[in-house]
């Protein structure tokens, strides 16, 4: 071979760069739109509760015609037969996360959800060996609230989710303006939670039977927050309040045929009062269930999914520092927040809850319940401007949203290499 007698030695060297060839013989900058390659996208999915917050982002990946699978990591044994209940009910590939290998599939797109976010990557294999084997990693957090009372405290929740240096992390409103100066690829983009919510406020779906002894009825839908024994800023987590509240508020729907109540309970709360403090057995656990089941105007819901009694529901009633505060928000149906007493709460989500009804006794709940009995709302234009705020855009579409920006970026990424 002839040189040029031109071209130095170090030009010669940047012509045979390894990484300038890599990049020259990249398949998808030499094929361009005749590129169809199957991206591999893998979802890590543990907590079944927070299904809906990842649910609409499955499904648009699964839209696209991409090799899609989702990982299972439950945290509890239990869990494991509603995370598959899940899988099947959609259509969805899965594997556990422990028969998945992250080295052998080395996939290009990882999502995760975070709940328990050390537990989850060590079932992966560990940050280390995530970010090696993934070209591509996005995080979509579950929480679309503040549920921190500090910001040390948020701070140091979302320190854990930025060690895995990810290429892109989606974050809703309320927690996007406190931390988007302090982490890296961060977005605003809102939940896919307000998907689903959407999709059942809008569309007809089947509803349990025994729900069907609603009908016709005003509903309050009381949901509870958890965390007994947390602590806050130098003092335990108030929003806790259903021993204060649910002797009267059981003999008001008792009282009051023509009100319908649905119950849900935080899971981690029941476990909490069962499993922990054994407050109640699993037979009065049973029981009081039982009770809500032979009654007349009462339903315990513990299904994984929250927004046929969002639908079905008139009114809510719930603690403060819950996610709820906020993803009820777009039903545009009135919100009431129950306080122990006139001396606690909770100031975490205050910006999302001013324009919210309040009760600190059973006598305010009382006239709460009156409101709704007669269809009044006098709170109602004031918090249209709390919809505006947190929630402007409510279509269905955030999953389809997240999921294009992602596979923007990553096309981007992989073009540059």
């Amino acid at each position: 071979m002839v040189l040029n007698n031109n071209i130095n030695k170090s030009e010669l060297v940047a012509l045979r760069s390894i990484e300038e060839v890599s990049k020259r013989l990249n398949v998808q900058q030499i094929l361009g739109d005749d590129y169809n390659f199957k991206i591999k996208v893998r979802i890590s999915h543990s907590v079944p509760h927070f299904w809906n917050s990842i649910q609409t982002v499955a499904e648009s990946f699964y839209n696209k015609g991409l090799d899609v699978e989702v990982i299972l990591s439950p945290l509890y044994p239990d869990d494991s037969l509603r995370l598959e209940q899940q899988m099947k009910e959609g259509n969805y590939r899965y594997i556990y996360s422990d028969d998945y290998s992250i080295k052998n599939d080395k996939p290009d797109i990882v999502v995760f959800n975070i709940a328990q976010a050390v537990d989850i990557f060590t079932s992966w294999g560990g940050l280390d060996v995530i970010r090696q084997n993934a070209k591509y990693i996005a995080v979509i957090p579950y929480d679309n609230s503040v549920k921190f009372e500090s910001e040390d405290r948020m701070n140091a929740y979302y320190d854990i989710l930025n060690n895995i240096k990810a290429d892109i992390f989606i974050i809703a409103k309320p927690i996007y303006d406190v931390i988007k100066d302090k982490y890296a690829n961060t977005i605003q983009m809102s939940s896919p939670k307000f998907d689903i919510i959407y999709r059942k406020m809008n569309c007809k779906s089947s509803v349990p039977e025994i729900w069907k002894k609603l009908t016709g009825k005003k509903i309050v839908l009381w949901t509870t927050v958890h965390g007994h024994d947390e602590w806050y800023a130098n003092t335990f987590f108030v929003g806790l309040t259903l021993d204060v509240y649910i002797k009267d508020i059981l003999h008001y729907f008792r009282e009051h045929k023509d009100m319908g109540m649905i119950f849900r309970p935080h899971p981690a709360y029941i476990q909490e009062l069962v499993q922990m403090h054994k407050i109640w057995t699993e037979e009065e656990l049973k029981y009081i269930k039982d009770y809500f089941a032979n009654s007349e105007n009462m339903v315990w819901d513990d299904s994984t999914d929250y927004s046929n009694a969002f639908a079905m529901s008139d009114a809510l009633i719930t603690d403060d520092g819950t996610g709820i505060t906020l993803s009820y928000l777009p039903t545009r149906k009135p919100i009431c927040i129950l306080r122990r007493n006139n001396i606690e709460f909770y100031s975490g989500t205050s910006s999302i809850t001013k324009n919210y009804y309040k009760s600190h006794s059973f006598s305010e709940l009382y006239d709460y319940f009156e409101m709704i009995r007669l269809g009044d709302d006098p709170l109602y234009e004031k918090r249209m401007n709390t919809v505006k705020d947190y929630v402007p855009v409510f279509d269905g579409k955030n999953g389809v949203r997240i999921v294009d920006k992602i596979m923007s970026d990553f096309k981007k990424k992989m073009s540059k290499k």
